[in-house]
């Protein structure tokens, strides 16, 4: 997951995002790394793992991992505007473990998957509602 923020967000800002899915058991954190601008505008990679203390993170699981490779974060970079900055995480969605461990009892399998954006969704929700 890749989030963009504006400049004046903090870094401790960005990561309070992820503290309740974390604290809640619904999400693992896996990997987590900011891309964050300096003075000059330049963009500067700070992985948690290795050297960057962010004191929302403080106390909260977290299962480091090397997952995200320099392309990875390289995309995101040049995705981000001047005016913006952001994190990348890798999360592990722990409900979905459960699910599938369930799914392979059963002898079942996921025989289709969508992502539906949630434009779409509100969209769906509005004409219904204007349907009456």
């Amino acid at each position: 997951m890749a989030l963009a923020f504006p400049l004046s967000v903090t870094p401790d800002r960005m990561a309070a995002i992820l503290r309740r899915p974390v604290d809640g058991g619904n999400v693992r954190l896996v990997d987590l790394a900011f891309l964050l601008r300096d003075d000059g505008g330049e963009l500067e990679v700070r992985d948690v793992e290795h050297d960057f203390f962010v004191p929302a993170l403080a106390g909260m699981a977290f299962d480091p991992h090397t997952l995200l490779s320099e392309e990875d974060i390289e995309a995101f970079a040049t995705s981000l505007a001047p005016d913006q900055q952001g994190l990348v995480a890798v999360v592990e969605h722990a409900w979905a473990a459960d699910v599938a461990h369930s799914l392979d009892t059963l002898g079942a399998e996921l025989a289709f998957y969508a992502r539906v954006p949630a434009e779409a969704v509100e969209a769906a929700f509005a004409a219904e509602i204007a349907a009456g």
